[in-house]
């Protein structure tokens, strides 16, 4: 009879080597602050810019990657589209790109056109900026979320080798943040 026994305990085992590692998981905010976040130790450091979460790359070789949660967008400069479709697309498009350039990078241009996306639970519009390529120069990626009765960004930006890597961090980043009402 020592046979579910185990069974009992090789389940168990495999369900702790194959469960989702946990470990470095930690949360940036509360639920008294407009933004928390959930994100990877090992993968990011968090502090606070200009009272807004602010994530950097941790690891000594990411390159400069970062990411900054912009709680609430001023709805003058920008605002989540009444109808999305390829009009309100490319008018985000050029409002961030636009937004760029009077902030000095005159060579700013799309390099991946807005569209919809989900990260998690968010639906998000999100575009990627560059003044090269894809593979050199700097890279800005935008995503656009509508949550609790506000227009949110999520903007990343750094070096494209470093952002390339960090593509699917950066998603998962966007994945766990939870807007709170204010």
């Amino acid at each position: 009879m020592r046979l579910p026994v185990t069974i009992s305990l090789v389940s168990a085992l495999f369900t702790i080597f194959n469960a989702p590692a946990l470990a470095g998981q930690t949360t940036f905010g509360d639920a008294n602050d407009a933004a928390m976040v959930t994100y990877d130790t090992d993968v990011w450091t968090a502090k606070e810019l200009a009272n807004l979460p602010y994530f950097e790359c941790a690891p000594d070789d990411c390159g400069s990657a970062s990411c900054l949660v912009i709680v609430s967008a001023n709805p003058s400069f920008v605002k989540w589209p009444e109808t999305i479709n390829s009009a309100s697309l490319a008018a985000l498009d050029e409002i961030f790109v636009n937004n760029e350039k009077q902030g000095g990078l005159d060579k700013a241009k799309v390099l991946e056109p807005m569209h919809p996306i989900t990260f998690g639970k968010h639906d998000t519009l999100s575009m990627t900026i560059g003044i090269e390529d894809l593979s050199t120069g700097w890279v800005a990626t935008r995503h656009l979320m509508n949550e609790a009765g506000n227009t949110r960004i999520v903007t990343c930006e750094g070096d494209a080798p470093a952002m390339a890597a960090y593509k699917e961090q950066i998603g998962k980043l966007i994945e766990g943040i939870v807007f709170n009402p204010q």
